[in-house]
């Protein structure tokens, strides 16, 4: 069945040429017929990979409930500097959730978990950006910091595994040679963090989630013709 979203959004946005500009949301929403997965034992349906617990089959919820909040602020125009601050935040409830006791791959039993988080929704994130402008603007240097949050409330009846916080940093630099000619530049991850994000796969075959790249540096020529 198709979902059908209630939801009431509140959001406010401050502007003011000396502070800067603040923008402000938060939302409530209630969702009749969720679309969302439970664990189908092997028992049921036969992976197609080796080593994995099972697979996941679509199923509608007959209710959930998400709310969250989101703030995105920006420092007025300077001649020398800027800087830029974002939070996003989302959690999920399903009020009744049933998991599967799965056990050698058969269904054991089944057991009633209320309140449930929602699954696959990611944690709090805020990011924060500085730039220097030199040479009249022509040379923009500038680093921004990406903060993530660990993600704890996760689905049980999902079998949803926890995940880490981590921070990344990245260096970039833009030159505007003229009109037509940009040269864009940095370094991500600056520092080689090892994460991975909430939401991505495991690898084939085993329990290890896929890592993000490491430090890569990397140098864009735009040209507008």
């Amino acid at each position: 069945k198709p979902e059908a979203n209630h939801e009431l959004d509140l959001n406010w946005t401050y502007t003011n040429s000396r502070l800067g500009n603040l923008t402000t949301g938060v939302f409530f929403s209630f969702v009749t017929d969720y679309i969302s997965a439970v664990m189908v034992p092997t028992s049921e349906v036969k992976p197609q990979t080796k080593g994995v617990l099972g697979v996941k089959r679509f199923i509608n919820i007959d209710k959930a409930y998400l709310t969250g909040f989101e703030i995105n602020y920006v420092t007025p125009a300077r001649k020398y500097w800027d800087a830029a601050f974002s939070a996003a935040y989302t959690t999920g409830i399903n009020p009744k959730a049933t998991r599967y006791l799965i056990e050698s791959g058969q269904v054991t039993g089944e057991e009633t978990i209320n309140n449930d988080p929602l699954p696959e929704i990611p944690p709090l994130e805020a990011n924060v950006a500085f730039y220097v402008h030199l040479l009249k603007n022509q040379l923009s240097p500038g680093i921004k910091w990406r903060m993530v949050a660990a993600q704890n409330q996760v689905s049980k009846a999902y079998y949803e595994k926890t995940s880490p916080a981590f921070t990344t940093v990245e260096l970039m630099v833009t030159y505007h040679y003229s009109n037509q000619v940009t040269l864009y530049g940095g370094v991500s991850n600056l520092f080689n963090t090892n994460y991975y994000e909430h939401l991505n796969r495991r690898i084939v075959g085993s329990l290890s989630p896929y890592l993000e790249p490491g430090r890569i540096c990397y140098l864009n020529l735009i040209i507008n013709l």
